[in-house]
């Protein structure tokens, strides 16, 4: 017999991103609906579990686990993702009959991953279900690749203005401040959209759409940073949390050596350049990742 559940979005912001709360993960665990392991479904594609429409299967990169919705589906369609270390990952899956691949960041261990559809209201039914052990996985493999909620491909729009910027440059710390001299130099923070975007927990960016753009809030700018280094091959990590009391969006980015924050919506907001920086290498703004991309 199949369940249905109520998602609520317990903390709100105002660029639209929440924390999501421990009643999901419980209603994710408790979900009736038993999705089959059913083996090889070809050549390239290993099936954890489908069922109802839906499927789970193995990404090539370590890290990742591919999703696919029938395109019959017109309802909203939710996927949580809960690893070991117990923090939810919410998704929104856009059904299309086509795979996107879902990032697992929690180290090696046993992720529970459940496929939602919308009933009514906030109330959910699960229709698939299944759980995965991550053994291990390569941080610059996963965090060059694209994701959900990091989109880009080989040859898009995203990868080609990459490519343009970072031409001539040496190593990941040049490229990752001529992607950030685009950013500063083309894009001003859009005090209207966030309000709309705080009214839409759902919001997902689209990097290539923002191209053609001259405005955005923290999570298009962050957004389209992190896929437009991870397209020119440098480790970047898309992260929510806090600055200071705002729940927001920034990245860290590998230079070869180490991992280093840095806040495009900062550099953008702030007149002043050496403030900026001065307030993102300042450790006392930033409270540890909440989620991570």
């Amino acid at each position: 017999m199949q369940r249905d559940v109520n998602m609520q979005s317990r903390h709100r912001n105002k660029f639209g991103l929440f924390a999501l709360c421990v009643a999901m993960a419980v209603a994710a665990a408790a979900c009736p609906v038993q999705a089959q392991e059913t083996g090889a479904a070809g050549p390239q594609v290993q099936i954890y579990a489908e069922g109802n429409g839906f499927a789970v299967a193995r990404n090539a990169v370590g890290g990742l686990v591919d999703i696919r919705g029938a395109g019959s589906y017109t309802e909203k369609i939710k996927v949580l993702i809960t690893g070991p270390d117990r923090v939810v990952y919410q998704y929104v899956l856009p059904c299309d009959d086509q795979f996107y691949p879902f990032p697992l960041t929690a180290g090696a261990g046993d992720y529970h991953v459940a496929v939602y559809k919308n009933l009514y209201d906030n109330n959910y039914l699960c229709m698939l279900e299944t759980k995965i052990t991550l053994q291990a996985y390569t941080e610059a493999a996963l965090y060059t690749a694209p994701n959900i909620q990091v989109p880009f491909a080989q040859g898009d729009a995203v990868q080609q203005k990459a490519a343009q910027l970072c031409a001539g440059t040496a190593g990941n710390q040049e490229k990752a401040s001529a992607v950030l001299q685009f950013m500063t130099e083309r894009y001003t923070y859009d005090y209207k959209l966030a309000e709309v975007v705080a009214r839409n927990p759902d919001y997902r960016v689209n990097p290539q759409k923002l191209l053609e753009e001259t405005s955005g809030v923290c999570l298009d700018f962050a957004t389209l940073y992190c896929a437009m280094l991870r397209s020119q091959g440098v480790p970047c990590k898309l992260i929510f949390g806090y600055s200071d009391a705002n729940y927001h969006a920034w990245v860290e980015y590998h230079d070869g050596g180490k991992w280093v924050r840095e806040d495009p919506t900062c550099r953008i907001c702030f007149q002043d350049s050496r403030s900026a920086g001065r307030y993102i290498e300042n450790d006392s703004h930033y409270a540890p990742a909440s989620y991570i991309y």
